[in-house]
């Protein structure tokens, strides 16, 4: 493990274990530009962290795994669903560490692909907890259950909730943020930038896209930062203020004090619905960068950002002078889980 080398976003000094290949790319994509009608847009591959399959999560694991170890726990319990990029990446993370991962799954898809079988690959102990998402309570019950029971045989069990991982990986996603903006200031070096930076990020959590607000603010970057909503059943209003929250608390947590509002926070809905038009959306979006960048995205988070990124830049509601980042967070497992080969 080591810790924050760098007081420069504020974060030093926390505990941190080292499970990524950073910095990741940031990479011009010329063809999709074209195609879209662009001038300048990047892509951060973000799905090359080198952790299993990547993807945004392992930065936020760093932390996480890192306060874990340092607390002296020595076995990670999870709860979630049966294709989670998440878990894969706490089991991948846990192993890394030298700690065992043992996995409480929802009922869900059985099949053992995607994800699933990464899990296996990775040695995880999978437990089918054949809890409904709908009441996943009882499904941490047996977390609870299982923790004691460990406990009592001398190990020291960390306990994840599905959801939002642990506020300190915010830290991950400020890092994150400062990694971008120093990439995009050697881009740009030919000349002074014109015009915004806008960042298009996938946010189902809200974690990521408030480690770039809070990171673009404590290191003036000046980037509109578009979280593209990911879950269907949250209303706009209530994720925003969910992801507001997440902001300063942890710029508390950091010992940030910051002047952040609602306006800092920009969220886009409608992409996360499960029906035929956002399906379809997401499938254009596959294959647009696929055919363009040779860039291969997954049906159920980083082809809906690419689907908002498209709409936005297609209506006209981002200037033409203005810099466009599409960060992709990974997923790739989610292809072979979700993808209907019929649609290609």
């Amino acid at each position: 493990m080591s810790t924050i080398p760098t007081e420069r976003e504020g974060i030093n000094g926390l505990d941190r274990a080292t499970l990524c290949a950073l910095p990741t790319p940031l990479v011009e994509a010329k063809r999709l530009a074209e195609s879209l009608g662009r001038t300048r847009l990047f892509i951060k591959r973000d799905d090359l962290t080198g952790l299993a399959l990547g993807g945004n999560k392992p930065r936020a694991c760093e932390f996480v795994m890192g306060q874990a170890k340092a607390s002296g726990h020595d076995v990670v319990i999870a709860v979630g669903p049966q294709h989670s990029n998440q878990l894969c990446a706490i089991a991948a993370a846990a192993k890394k560490c030298g700690m065992p991962a043992i996995l409480l799954l929802l009922r869900g898809d059985d099949r053992v692909r995607g994800n699933l079988l990464l899990f296996r690959i990775l040695g995880a102990e999978v437990r089918f907890t054949h809890v409904d998402p709908a009441n996943i309570e009882e499904a941490y019950d047996q977390m609870e259950a299982l923790a004691d029971h460990l406990q009592k045989e001398g190990a020291r069990p960390y306990k994840l909730r599905y959801g939002p991982l642990p506020l300190v990986g915010t830290a991950g996603y400020v890092m994150l943020m400062s990694e971008m903006l120093e990439q995009l200031s050697l881009q740009q070096s030919g000349g002074a930038p014109t015009g915004t930076r806008h960042i298009f990020v996938g946010s189902g959590s809200g974690l990521t896209q408030a480690g770039l607000i809070l990171g673009d603010k404590v290191l003036g970057g000046g980037c509109w930062i578009h979280g593209v909503m990911l879950d269907g059943q949250v209303e706009q209003e209530e994720h925003e203020r969910n992801v507001l929250k997440a902001v300063e608390t942890a710029a508390a947590l950091f010992g940030h004090d910051l002047s952040i509002g609602a306006d800092d926070i920009r969220c886009l809905p409608g992409y996360g619905a499960d029906d035929a038009a956002a399906e379809t959306k997401a499938t254009e979006a596959m294959k647009l960068a696929a055919r363009s960048e040779g860039l291969l995205l997954d049906p159920v988070y980083t082809a809906k950002v690419m689907a908002a990124m498209i709409d936005q830049i297609r209506a006209g509601l981002i200037p033409p002078q203005d810099t466009v980042v599409f960060y992709h967070s990974g997923g790739i497992p989610a292809i072979f889980s979700h993808c209907k080969a019929e649609a290609f």
